[in-house]
């Protein structure tokens, strides 16, 4: 995940979304990284793996000013 430095932008999270396992030779095999993974309870669609990030991003106005 690629974002441009900016004090407005907090990166609070990153997370693998997919399944926790990958096609290697043709054979299932079980993701051996230290990632976190958000498994999803439905068929995953596809075999590439999609990235989930959480972001705070600051307008810079504060309420009550």
């Amino acid at each position: 995940m690629f974002y441009h430095s900016d004090r407005r932008i907090r990166l609070f999270d990153s997370v693998i979304v997919g399944p926790s396992n990958s096609i290697v030779r043709n054979e299932r095999v079980e993701e051996s990284g230290r990632e976190k993974f958000r498994e999803p309870s439905w068929t995953w669609p596809t075999a590439h793996k999609a990235v989930l990030s959480t972001f705070r991003v600051s307008t810079g106005h504060r309420h009550g000013n």
